[in-house]
């Protein structure tokens, strides 16, 4: 039998009620249902892991670039060579490079038009949450908005609720 604990707002750190999606206090996001009862925690973290790692084994790692894949599917959403792009929902013309997340759930998902910034550093790649709505994980610690953050190949990313992994030569 599971164990319910209570969910504090990463945001503000008030205290919510057990059953609550989105902070009463400030309206943010609060963590995913699955991390909330202590007894699933660790079960989840461990199927979520066996599931990125099980991708990296059927996935095809391009020679050059990075390539991004929804958590389930062997096959990427976008493989690049650009020195820096943007993931979200491409509803206009911003003059940058965006992937657009809204053929694979990205609006139901919780991703923003302009969620996050990934650009390359040397033979690796970096992460910049662009203050998006419901925020941007790397392996599930929520990132600082405009902050750059190490982006290693095989990262679990997660923006708003959608998950990909990003895979690329080291």
């Amino acid at each position: 039998m599971s164990q319910s604990i209570d969910i504090f707002c990463p945001v503000c750190k008030f205290k919510n009620p057990p059953d609550a999606q989105v902070c009463i206090y400030c309206k943010s996001p609060l963590p995913d249902q699955h991390s909330r009862t202590t007894a699933e925690t660790g079960v989840k973290e461990s199927k979520l892991l066996h599931k990125v790692e099980d991708l990296i084994e059927k996935a095809k790692v391009p020679s050059q670039g990075i390539s991004i894949f929804l958590l389930d599917n062997a096959s990427p959403i976008a493989v690049l060579n650009d020195e820096q792009f943007v993931l979200g929902r491409a509803m206009e013309d911003f003059g940058e490079r965006i992937i657009d997340l809204i053929p694979h759930g990205g609006f139901d998902l919780g991703v923003s038009r302009k969620h996050c910034l990934i650009q390359k550093n040397g033979a690796s790649y970096e992460v910049i949450d662009l203050d998006s709505t419901n925020g941007t994980w790397i392996e599930e610690q929520r990132l600082v908005p405009n902050k750059v953050y190490s982006l290693p190949s095989g990262s679990l990313l997660r923006l708003g609720r959608m998950r990909v992994v990003v895979i690329y030569q080291t």
